[in-house]
């Protein structure tokens, strides 16, 4: 009789919480970031994806990487160039200002490697991982394409690397990001 009671309140939660969460679109999309990375300027380029739950909440996944060969200034390191890869989980909030105008607060939780590379024999390399706070402006030009442009600040676990460390990283970034998609 228990497991009856039981079995009956589980499904009854998993409905009515189901009947609350409801898809209403979601996006594909460019990601552009222009940041400092030591004391050169970075620009990573990358793409992800989410889906929108009842307008306004979206949970899905990024991936990036750097574009611009980082040359070390110190002895002797200064052959070797910085790459950095990652990616991971998107969530997020999107809020409404007026037609055709969002504020998004967003955070991007990534996990990669980084690596200061020469050739097969000198290199070295390392696990990284972060969150990455972001707070943008989009307008929607329809239902299907809209542009956001905004501020990232991400925040690096400590790494073992030479030269580089967490705070090389973890400087604030000019983020472009053109979504397409269903935008609700």
């Amino acid at each position: 009789m228990k497991k009856t009671i039981l079995i009956i309140i589980l499904i009854s939660s998993i409905q009515l919480v189901s009947a609350q969460i409801k898809p209403t679109g979601g996006f594909g999309a460019p990601l552009i970031n222009i940041t400092q990375i030591g004391d050169q300027t970075g620009l990573t380029i990358g793409g992800g994806g989410g889906l929108y739950i009842n307008s306004r909440i979206f949970i899905g996944g990024f991936g990036e990487g750097t574009v611009i060969e980082h040359n070390p200034s110190e002895e002797p390191y200064n052959k070797h160039y910085f790459e950095m890869g990652s990616g991971g989980f998107w969530l997020g909030y999107s809020q409404r200002l007026k037609s055709k105008h969002y504020v998004n607060l967003s955070a991007q939780m990534g996990f990669g490697r980084a690596y200061l590379l020469q050739n097969e024999a000198i290199s070295y390399y390392d696990d990284i991982s972060y969150i990455k706070p972001i707070l943008d402006y989009e307008y929607r030009i329809n239902k299907i394409v809209g542009i956001a442009v905004g501020i990232a600040w991400p925040f690096f676990s400590e790494f073992e690397m030479p030269v580089y460390g967490a705070k090389d990283l973890s400087k604030p970034a000019a983020s472009i990001t053109l979504k397409f998609g269903w935008l609700q």
